[in-house]
Formats: structure tokens, sequence, C-alpha cells
């Protein structure tokens, strides 16, 4: 009976002892996620905000595509499919002008905190901009 009694108080202290000293009692996505959006401007490079917001999963590159409406032409300016990041890659199209109207970055940081970061051709940022998530969906967003 004692040595299940030590037994199971040093795992709890193993578990306590990693939630404190391990940095998970620090750990919030959401407020992660709102300050790197936060700390992106517009113009800023696409390497620097790696730095910031760190590696997304997945770029969509941005398309242009031309509807005519009553005779008229419209253009309009989309992201396309979200395929998986891969920095060199990304830089070497860059590089080649292989994304002629750019690209986007899309960051879900948790249920409640998601944002894009938009490129141009040069691999600026255009826009940073907020995406739908969970919470907004079921009006727990705060």
């Amino acid at each position: 009976m004692r040595f299940l009694f030590w037994s199971m108080l040093l795992v709890v202290g193993g578990l306590a002892a990693l939630y404190f000293l391990g940095g998970y009692s620090t750990l919030d996505p959401s407020k992660q996620g709102r300050d790197a959006k936060a700390a992106i401007t517009v113009g800023m490079p696409f390497h620097q905000v790696l730095d910031i917001a760190g590696i997304p999963h997945n770029y969509q590159q941005i398309n242009r595509h031309v509807r005519k409406v009553r005779g008229e032409e419209l253009v309009e300016f989309e992201p396309g499919p979200a395929v998986p990041f891969d920095r060199v890659r990304v830089e070497q199209r860059l590089e080649t002008n292989d994304l002629p109207y750019g690209f986007r970055l899309p960051y879900r940081c948790s249920e409640s905190v998601a944002f894009y970061v938009e490129f141009d051709e040069s691999g600026a940022v255009v826009e940073v901009g907020d995406m739908l998530t969970k919470a907004d969906l079921f009006g727990t967003n705060k």
C-alpha cells in the first residue's frame, strides 16, 4: 500500500514539474497568435514574418480570374488551393517570379484565433486579415 502511495505521489510530482517547469503552464496559443498577428506589418519581408509567426502548414498561391459580367470584364484575385508549405520552394518561386500575383500564408493558432498573411509577388506583406474559426461559427469568440 505504501509503495502504491509513493508511486502515485512520484508520478503526480513528475507531471506537476513537467507542467510548470516545461513551459506548459504559460502555453497560450490564442495569445501567441494574437501577438504574432499584431507584430506583422504591411511591407514586412517574407522571412521576417516566418521568424515572428513560425512556419505554417501550407500556403496558397493567388490566382487571377477574369469573368464577363454584362459584357464587361471583371478581374478578381483569389487564393488557390492550399498546398504543403516548403520554405525553400517558396523562396525559389519568389526568385524566379513564379508567383506573379503573390501568395497567402494561413495561420490557425487555436479554435478562436486564425489569421492569414498575404504577400505580393516580391514577398512583401500586403495584408493581414482574420479567418473564420470554430469559435466564430458557434458564437463563442470573445
